[in-house]
Parts: structure tokens; sequence; C-alpha cells
């Protein structure tokens, strides 16, 4: 017996994504006289149904953005004239519309304290955070020195101390136009930062601000390698989408009717290629009964004209071609 599965595309704004070859055809390759236990759980005499969807990861992402003075200072300018502080409400606001399912989180450094009072969590992230990420930012008012690590410092506590991880990921993205003005060292924060699975991305403005030095040492403790130099506000909006492209990266979900006999049984295999577990393979979300194909193992399957995925529920192959 055959059943043709549905390929459920959900792209960025309503957008529809297309791939080649999108009929799902599922057939057993094990051995068994009934496909199911009473209980819902895999026999292999019979096809089951699969279907394949798309979706965009939803991670934590902590906007730790600078309101220091030097981000509306005259002389700071960009070349069109426009504030540094100015680009980055815009390019923010930007970024929320484009991503509005990411929950962003906000931290404004100073805070209003004292000039290198470090910034708070002043929206935490979760989700339906865009209204209140941009009423904070509306009400800002730039002024004061530049206090990086002790805000990052912010950030790391916040982290260590949630209760639920956000299994689609937890990140930092800091932007700021120079280098810590209050004796910190932000690279040694955005290590323990990483130390807990959180990675720092780093966006500079250009033009004038020292700190470049610490800024690509900041990103490379973080595990993001270098940060994003920016001297315009398409800079600013074309480097903001590049890092939210990476962090809500689409991921493919196999939605099984039934369960495997036992997690550890599973088997995945796209053409002849073995998929392993972890953030480039697969994993099983036992509570919906889904497979999630993410990082490499995503692409590898969007990226090829002819898909074959075979899983092994524990009692025998299922194809999907």
């Amino acid at each position: 017996m055959k059943f043709y599965g549905s390929i459920s595309v959900l792209g960025l704004a309503g957008v529809a994504l297309v791939f080649s070859s999108c009929t799902a055809q599922l057939t057993t390759g094990g051995q068994g006289d009934d496909r199911t236990d009473g209980n819902g759980v895999a026999d292999c005499s019979e096809t089951i149904f699969v279907e394949l969807e798309e979706r965009f990861a939803r991670p934590d992402v902590l906007l730790v953005v600078d309101q220091s003075q030097s981000m509306i200072d005259s002389n700071n300018r960009l070349p069109n004239g426009v504030s540094r502080w100015s680009a980055m409400t815009d390019g923010v606001g930007n970024l929320l519309e484009s991503f509005p399912d990411v929950h962003f989180g906000l931290s404004l450094f100073p805070s209003r304290n004292s000039v290198c009072s470090p910034g708070r969590i002043d929206v935490s992230p979760t989700q339906n955070t865009v209204n209140s990420v941009l009423s904070k930012i509306d009400g800002a008012s730039p002024r004061g020195q530049t206090p990086t690590a002790d805000t990052l410092e912010t950030a790391l506590d916040f982290y260590q101390n949630q209760t639920t991880l956000n299994q689609d990921g937890r990140y930092v993205l800091l932007a700021t136009d120079g280098n810590d003005s209050c004796g910190g060292s932000p690279a040694l924060v955005a290590e323990k930062l990483l130390d807990i699975g959180v990675k720092t991305f780093v966006i500079g403005f250009s033009g004038g601000a020292i700190g470049f030095e610490e800024l690509r040492r900041i990103a490379l403790s973080g595990g993001t390698n270098d940060f994003y130099g920016i001297g315009s506000g398409e800079q600013l909006d074309d480097s903001l989408a590049e890092i939210l492209g990476v962090v809500s990266e689409p991921s493919c979900t196999l939605n099984l009717n039934d369960r495997p006999v036992v997690e550890e049984g599973l088997f995945i295999k796209i053409g002849n290629r073995s998929i392993g577990q972890g953030n480039e393979g697969w994993s099983y979300d036992a509570n919906n009964n889904k497979i999630v194909l993410s990082g490499e193992a995503c692409r590898t399957l969007q990226n090829s004209n002819e898909v074959e995925i075979r899983v092994d529920l524990g009692c025998g192959e299922v194809s999907v071609e």
C-alpha cells in the first residue's frame, strides 16, 4: 500500500518557497504482519504517511544596542548626514518587521543611572515582542559612555538563569560604534556566553570611531568570526538581514503518523548519505512525533531535485521519495 504525502512550504511574510519534485512517496522496507500494535507504535508491514514541511526557526535574539552619546554626535554622522542612532533605529525597525516570529529582546546601554551604568534587560526575548522593543527604542535618549562588557554580563546573567532553553537557538546581537569606554573586557564575556551556547554577533559603525580590533575580538570570542562593519544605512539593513537569515535558518520537518519503536532506533538517510543527530542533522520531537532536519541536512534536502529519505523506525525502513 502507498500513500502520497503533501509538502507544505512556509516562507517569510507569506512568500511561498518552491521545491522541485514535491511529491512525498512513502514505502516500507521492513518485514511484519501488522502495521499497528494498538498503541500507535510502528510495525513494519505497511507504508506510513509522512508530511514534509518547512518552517523558519524562532530563536531568542537579545539586541544589545549602544545608546551612548557618540551615536548622535554630529562629528560621527554617516556619509548621507544621518546620525548613527537614526540609522540604527531605522534598521532595527526594518529587522523586526522582516522577522516577526523571532523572539527579540532588548538591552539599551548605558542605562540612565550614570554614564557607565550597564544596560538592563529592557525586553526579554520571547514571543510577540516587536511592539515592546520598538517602544523602548523610540523612548531612548542617547547619552553617556559605552559599558559594553558590563552590559554583556547582563546578557550572560539573563541567559544563565533561563529556566527553559529555546531549542531554536539563543543569540546576542551587539550593535555599537566603538570600544568599551568604561574599563571592561567584552571579549572575555562573549567567550563566557559562548560557553553556555550563546553566540554573539557584532555590528560596528565606521567613520571615525575607534575600537574595531576590540569588536573583532568580541565576534571571534563569541563564535561568529568577525564583526560587520557599517558605513551606511543600506549596509546596516543588509548585515542585519544576513545575521537573522543565519539564526532563523529554515528547518525541515517530517511529521510521522506512527511512533518509532524506540527513539534510539531511528536511522535517517537522504539518498545514500546517512544523517547524524545534531544542529546540522536531525532531532526527534517525541511530544509531536516529528523528525526535524536542520542546518546542512535541511539544505541538502531542499537542494535535491530528486529527494529520497529513508527513515528506520526501529523495525524496518520507511522511504520518502
